[in-house]
């Protein structure tokens, strides 16, 4: 694949969230389950996010992977793009943000395992720029 081709092999992942509390910055529990749809594991592709808190993201993203096997493979994929929140809170006093992080997948065949990191920001265009910080895991599959 030509470094940025984009891709059409859709994943499909579920999981769960849970907030960070970085520099003892107490920041709103927003812990819940998301599921999240992908155009693509590997190149570039887009993806859009929900979860149960009321958040919601897309942006895109691209997906490096390695292979360990010829049915293994590990895949690091950083994101970027906007999100938005139903409810506006002190370290997200705006509706809507930036959202960027990593997933890291592994892959066996069609069935993935793996881990987020995701921070959503307003980055500086109203105070306070808290933020908000999310690690994750999820489980899914490529189709």
């Amino acid at each position: 694949m030509a470094l940025m081709e984009t891709c059409l092999t859709p994943v499909l992942l579920a999981g769960a969230l849970f907030t960070l509390h970085p520099n003892n910055s107490h920041t709103a529990d927003r812990d819940g389950a998301f599921l999240e749809a992908q155009t693509c594991r590997v190149g570039l592709g887009a993806h859009v996010l929900g979860s149960s808190t009321e958040f919601y993201a897309g942006g895109i993203q691209y997906g490096i992977p390695f292979a360990l096997s010829n049915s293994v493979a590990v895949t690091l994929q950083p994101f970027f793009g906007g999100s938005y929140t139903a409810r506006p809170e002190r370290q997200l006093p705006m509706g809507a943000q930036f959202w960027t992080g990593i997933n890291v997948l592994v892959s066996y065949d069609r069935w993935i395992v793996g881990a987020k990191w995701g921070h959503a920001s307003n980055a500086g265009l109203k105070r306070p720029n808290v933020g908000m910080d999310w690690i994750g895991w999820f489980v899914g599959m490529e189709f």
